[in-house]
């Protein structure tokens, strides 16, 4: 990850179908998805194996 000379995160790497074009990410958003705490184990958009957590992050990233 590097930072641009306005401090936006920025990921760079390689399309899986590509060998030789580096394709740079710019950071958008971060955001979270939690649930109640009367549900154990819900709240998450995803699950890991198998199991649901209680909260999960996204870091939002675009192709610029």
């Amino acid at each position: 990850m590097t930072l641009d000379a306005n401090d936006i995160p920025r990921i760079v790497g390689r399309q899986p179908e590509s060998e030789t074009d580096d394709i740079t990410w710019k950071f958008a958003q971060a955001h979270f998805h939690w649930g109640r705490l009367d549900h154990d184990g819900e709240g998450s958009e995803h699950y890991i194996e198998g199991v649901q957590h209680p909260l999960e992050i996204h870091f939002v990233h675009f192709n610029s």
